[in-house]
């Protein structure tokens, strides 16, 4: 526990309003999309590098967990303070200091929301192309700690790929910047590269610079649906075969559909099915082009159906129903365990066959989404957490896909980030050694392990998988 004269300290440093550590505070820091909830001791609400700078230096001090926090919004329980100790809570560091069309870089405070940054960039005639589900909600630090992707990734790639430069804090107190934030520096080692899905375990990003590109003037988005989720996922691979590349390819299952019409948030122009999200995007004339061939290779890969968009507002509503399938399954069941995993594109097909044969084997109404274009898919597994019977399954399920994906070639985590919840299983992916060097890094940035502990590292990572992680993913 954190004494009260150290509390005193820190509302003498950083200022009482920016100290939060009344039980009813706290408790809002204590999870995040998880579900998993640890109690922090305090919570301490930066508004300046410098009040970071002071409160890990403190925290090192007198040997206290430091649990950097954006939003809350991840589902990995990366910003759980598993340890107690101090959460900074960095949603109060939110300006936008410039958004320059000649240099193509946005400069922002790490607690800027994803949405914010892009509605600036469009203000601008410029376009911030990461876009994860939360991007109303989650913030660019936390967006660059867990590496997040979103539906645009098959195309402009995820969020590191716009990290120009950072400002962050070292686990020793030291206010450090690289990239375009340094003063004119080549630095041999790509620092914005290591903490960028770092998930707060080496430093605590304070400020940002961000790549933006050129708005694409069109859009087209175009629906299908296809009688088997396998041969939706075929036709991804077609599509990617066949040197189609649109913006985006996203995968909706059929009970994700269903789940979405039975809460009354969309009314979709095409009927029942497995269906593909494909959206295009660029000058007119390729976005003709590009539509026309992505219709070509869904007829050939036998879809039942389709529609295109032909105004913005048909647009919007497609993507209405995108954004609706997560909220619209948690009424499905009390718990939805949330899984992230990716597979190389050629092996989707015989990912979902598995998956389908996984729901079969364990009784569970598994639904299936995601950024199928670059392999992503978000699994859900309905249960009640309540019925521990109804969890073992799960567990077991859980487990039987992580097995499969990595059989397939693919990893743990598409972009949820590996946190708790997949931390026991990280040595299936790494192997031993290479579970050791990630160590060898930790341990040589962080010796006091105070930074986000129990997460990616000693005391996170250590294979074999765990009970509590195998079920942690809820909501």
């Amino acid at each position: 526990m954190i004494s009260r004269a150290f509390v005193r300290e820190l509302k003498r440093a950083v200022g009482s309003d920016l100290i939060l550590d009344k039980v009813e505070d706290r408790t809002c820091y204590g999870f995040d999309a998880t579900g998993i909830f640890q109690l922090p001791d305090v919570v301490v609400c930066p508004t300046r590098p410098e009040h970071v700078v002071y409160v890990v230096r403190l925290a090192r001090r007198e040997g206290l967990p430091i649990t950097p926090r954006g939003a809350g919004t991840g589902y990995s329980g990366g910003a759980v303070p598993v340890r107690r100790g101090i959460v900074l809570a960095m949603e109060r560091m939110n300006r936008i200091e410039s958004v320059s069309r000649a240099d193509g870089v946005a400069v922002v405070e790490a607690g800027v929301v994803n949405g914010v940054l892009q509605q600036a960039a469009l203000r601008a005639g410029l376009f911030y192309p990461p876009d994860p589900a939360s991007c109303e909600f989650s913030t660019l630090g936390g967006n660059i700690a867990e590496c997040a992707g979103g539906p645009r990734a098959l195309k402009y790639g995820v969020t590191r790929d716009y990290v120009a430069g950072l400002e962050f804090v070292t686990p020793e107190g030291a206010l450090v910047r690289c990239g375009v934030l340094a003063e004119g520096s080549l630095a041999p080692y790509d620092l914005a590269g290591i903490l960028s899905a770092s998930e707060g375990t080496l430093g605590v990003i304070t400020r940002c610079a961000l790549r933006v590109i050129p708005e694409p003037p069109h859009y087209r988005t175009l629906l299908f649906s296809f009688s088997r989720l396998s041969e939706a996922a075929e036709a991804v691979v077609l599509l990617t075969s066949a040197n189609v590349v649109p913006s985006v390819v996203e995968l909706v299952d059929e009970s994700c559909l269903k789940a979405v019409r039975s809460a009354g948030t969309s009314d979709l122009p095409i009927g029942e099915g497995q269906l593909l999200l494909v959206e295009v995007d660029g000058e007119e004339e390729e976005v003709e082009d590009t539509a026309r061939r992505v219709e070509r290779v869904a007829e050939k890969a036998g879809c039942t159906g389709h529609w295109t968009s032909s105004s913005e507002s048909e647009r919007e509503n497609i993507w209405s129903m995108r954004r609706a399938i997560s909220p619209a399954l948690a009424k499905l069941s009390p718990t939805k365990v949330n899984e992230d995993v990716c597979v190389p594109r050629s092996q989707l097909s015989r990912l979902v066959g598995r998956i389908e044969s996984l729901s079969r084997e364990h009784d569970l109404l598994i639904p299936v989404f995601g950024h199928a274009g670059d392999g992503n898919l978000h699994v859900n597994f309905m249960v009640d957490r309540n019925k521990a019977e109804q969890m073992t399954r799960a567990e077991r399920a859980v487990e039987g896909l992580l097995r499969a994906t990595l059989d397939l070639g693919g990893t743990l985590s598409g972009e949820h980030g590996i946190g708790l919840s997949k931390a026991p299983f990280l040595e299936w992916e790494m192997g031993r050694s290479g579970l050791r060097l990630m160590h060898d890094v930790k341990g040589a940035v962080d010796p006091e392990n105070l930074l986000n502990p129990g997460k990616v590292g000693p005391d996170g990572a250590t294979g074999g998988g765990s009970e509590g992680a195998r079920t942690s993913k809820c909501s």
